[in-house]
């Protein structure tokens, strides 16, 4: 029987909250003893709340711009915050979706670590002590190689990592009812692109704000726009100036649930199309950055219309009711990811 093992999660961005969710549980379940840290960031310590997720509030993250003195200040003050607390907790494996800090710290403590990737024109150079790495299969072979991440180091899980929560989504059906929302009209869900991430860039807001005002000019469609932090909540609401027809969310709301409501949903990130594609909505990726091999895979399947730029925007018709959603069920990933994490701590 494998030996009881003390957890380290750390959830440094909003998406990892309901990625490790189940991972939580199943682990949990399994016998284990789970410490869940979480870094003041985006909706990351709110959605955390929402699910019910105890976490260790540790450090915080630069969230107003890509200025890289002031990220790079940040990311060396976290990264001493986890090593402070991590040291005397003799964890036997730390886990995250690329937490950066927790790399840093687990490395300097010499605690076996774990992470995830679906994305990979990230930067990577922090994860050189990474004993599994764990990817989708569609991702290349040689994804990780300019990172200098060894390809032996490199495990795969089947699908994609929405499937890891997803497979365990059921609808709400109260979602339109409390949109107050009636059966004709269209409901977009909206996600902004992020306005510090690195591997982002500045043209992401111009293709956006078209995006918006095409949207605003259609009769019959209620927008909800979801956006990551309090900053760029305000730059929203100054953009939508009172159209009754644009929502901007006051606070965290259940991403999935919203989704499986909606007749489209359009993002400037990664996870909320991946997530539509997993259930069945149709999805626009506004996301102005390197594509990475996951949504070009949901492009060619026809799940997900990339639109790059305001041309792009200028080509695509009017929105419509869609079709009852078909969503799929893919359980291999969580089940993968919980037993690589439990090998990373337990070496052969």
């Amino acid at each position: 029987m494998r030996p009881r093992l003390k957890i380290w999660i750390d959830l440094e961005n909003s998406p990892h909250v309901l990625f490790f969710e189940p991972v939580i549980d199943e682990l949990r379940r399994r016998g284990h003893h789970v410490v869940v840290t979480g870094r003041r960031f985006c909706n990351t310590l709110a959605l955390a709340r929402a699910r019910g997720i105890a976490v260790r509030v540790i450090g915080r993250g630069h969230d107003t711009s890509r200025n890289a003195t002031l990220k790079r200040a940040f990311h060396h003050l976290r990264s001493f915050q986890l090593w402070r607390f991590a040291h005397t907790q003799r964890f036997d494996v730390a886990a995250s979706h690329v937490s950066r800090t927790q790399a840093v710290a687990a490395a300097r403590l010499g605690i076996p670590l774990w992470a995830a990737l679906d994305y990979e024109h990230v930067y990577l150079r922090h994860l050189h002590a990474v004993r599994c790495f764990m990817a989708p299969r569609v991702l290349p072979p040689d994804a990780f190689d300019r990172a200098g991440i060894p390809r032996t180091i490199i495990e795969r899980y089947d699908g994609l990592k929405e499937d890891v929560y997803l497979h365990r989504f059921r609808p709400n059906g109260d979602v339109r009812r409390r949109l107050r929302l009636g059966d004709d009209e269209i409901l977009v869900v909206f996600r902004p692109s992020s306005d510090n991430a690195h591997y982002g860039n500045d043209f992401g807001p111009v293709v956006e704000r078209h995006l918006l005002q095409r949207l605003a000019a259609q009769a019959g469609v209620c927008t909800v726009v979801l956006p990551r932090t309090d900053h760029q909540r305000r730059r929203l609401r100054a953009l939508v100036n009172g159209d009754r027809r644009v929502r901007i969310a006051a606070e965290a709301l259940d991403g999935p649930a919203l989704i499986h409501a909606a007749d489209l949903v359009v993002s400037g990130g990664g996870t909320m199309v991946r997530e539509a594609s997993v259930l069945g909505v149709p999805a626009i990726s506004c996301f102005t950055g390197r594509v990475g091999a996951v949504d070009q895979l949901l492009a060619d399947q026809g799940k997900v219309r990339l639109v790059r730029s305001v041309d792009d925007v200028e080509c695509l018709s009017p929105v419509g009711r869609a079709r009852a959603h078909t969503g799929r069920v893919n359980g291999a990933p969580l089940r993968q990811v919980v037993e690589a994490i439990c090998r990373t701590a337990t070496p052969a």
